[in-house]
Parts: C-alpha cells; structure tokens; sequence
C-alpha cells in the first residue's frame, strides 16, 4: 500500500511537469526609436498650488499618460516656468513638466495640453533693478 502512494505520487508530479508550454498570443503596441530622430521639448504646469493646497503630478505620472495616449517619451523633468507668480495660498506655483518626445508626435503633445520649449532655453535670472 505505502509503494502505491509513492509511485502515485511521483507519477502526478512528474506528469505535471511534462504538459506543453503555451505562449501567449499578445500583441504589443510599442514605438521604437532611430538615433536619428528629432527630438523636441515640450512642457505644462505640474498642477502645483502654494501652501500645499494642490499637490502637482510627477514627471513619471505625466510621461506614462503620455505613453498610454501613443506618445515616445525620452526623458522627463521638472523645471519651472520662469515668470514671477504672486505669494497667495492658492496660486500656481509656476513648477512645469518637460518632455522630451519625437518631433513628429507634437500635434499630438499639443491636443494633450503641451507647448513647445525651445531646447536648453532654461528660465533667466530675474531682471537687475536700475
């Protein structure tokens, strides 16, 4: 009795082992890139409001939205949109995300809110009083 249990035994585990391997029949929808290809800045505001009364997106959150929508994304980061905002609870903080796409996704970018940032145009220092 106790030869039949483990030859049982042995024979459910090894024919588990021996059924065929099925793959998944997925189609993925991925845009791949060239080393050629031109690329553009394009930026919006994070969302952000003074005294912590909107906590603005992160540039992950952004640019994963952006890849859902069918947009390459090749880099992300914060910056700022270089105008002075008033100290007021409430008011944008002025923080932007930047995306850097493929130049022949910005009619796209644009439909999804972006503007175009010039490349390595970064904000100035505030203007000297005379």
């Amino acid at each position: 009795m106790k030869h039949v249990l483990i030859v049982t035994a042995f024979a459910f585990a090894f024919s588990a082992c021996t059924h065929e391997v099925s793959k998944p029949n997925t189609t993925w929808k991925v845009k791949t890139s060239t080393e050629s290809e031109q690329k553009i800045w394009v930026t919006r505001a994070d969302g952000s409001r003074q005294c912590g009364r909107g906590k603005g997106q992160e540039p992950t959150q952004v640019a994963a939205q952006v890849q859902q929508a069918g947009l390459l994304v090749f880099q992300s980061r914060t910056s700022t949109d270089g105008h002075m905002h008033s100290q007021m609870c409430g008011a944008p903080t002025g923080r932007t995300i930047d995306l850097q796409i493929s130049k022949l996704d910005i009619r796209k970018a644009l439909s999804l809110g972006f503007v175009t940032k010039e490349e390595g145009s970064e904000p100035s220092e505030a203007p000297q009083a005379n």
